[in-house]
C-alpha cells in the first residue's frame, strides 16, 4: 500500500490503492502514580464513535506537527509529542472508499484551553488510561492505547512533572 500526504482528500481517486496520511495524538494526562494517567477520546462528528483526535497533515507540516494542531483543534489540548511514533492503524470514513492510515504520537498534556476550532462540533471525554481501550471504536488503535502503560516513552515520563 503506498501513501498519500494530503490536504483533506479532494483528488484522490475513490477506490483508490492510496492510503490518506493523517497524524493522531494520544493526549496523556499523567498521574502522580505509574498507571494513574487519563486519555482524552474525541467523538467523531458522523457517527459518534469514540477515538482520539486525528486529521489531515498540512503541506510542510510533520507528523508530530500535525499531531499537536489535531489535539489542539479537537480537544484544546496543548502540550508535546514524543518521538518515535508509538503505532499506526488504518481506517475508512462512513460513505467513502478512501483508506487512512494515522500515525499515532503520545502527547504530553501540558494545559486545556477554554477555546478551540472545534468546542461546539465534538465531545470529548478524560479516561483512565487502563481502561481507555475499551472504548474505542477502532480495534487497531485500542491495541495502540492498551501498550502506551508498557511502552518505553510512557515509561519514560510517567510521574514526571512537565
Amino acid at each position: 500500500m503506498r501513501a498519500a500526504f494530503s490536504v483533506g482528500s479532494e483528488g484522490i481517486e475513490q477506490g483508490s490503492p492510496l492510503a490518506i496520511v493523517q497524524a493522531g495524538a494520544i493526549c496523556l494526562r499523567i498521574g502522580d502514580r505509574p498507571g494513574e494517567g487519563e486519555i482524552a477520546l474525541v467523538a467523531s462528528r458522523t457517527n459518534g464513535a469514540w477515538g482520539i483526535p486525528k486529521g489531515h497533515v498540512e503541506l510542510g507540516e510533520s507528523l508530530q506537527q500535525a499531531a499537536e494542531r489535531e489535539a489542539f483543534e479537537e480537544a484544546g489540548v496543548k502540550g508535546f509529542t514524543l518521538e518515535p511514533e508509538i503505532g499506526q492503524f488504518l481506517y475508512h470514513k462512513e460513505g467513502r472508499l478512501l483508506r487512512y492510515r494515522v500515525s499515532v504520537h503520545l502527547l504530553l498534556v501540558q494545559r486545556i484551553e477554554l477555546h478551540f476550532p472545534e468546542k461546539n462540533e465534538r465531545q470529548i471525554k478524560w479516561v483512565p488510561l487502563t481502561v481507555a481501550a475499551r472504548d474505542v471504536a477502532n480495534r487497531e488503535l485500542s491495541r495502540i492505547i492498551a501498550s502506551v502503560r508498557t511502552h518505553p516513552l510512557y515509561e519514560e515520563h510517567a510521574g514526571r512533572e512537565l
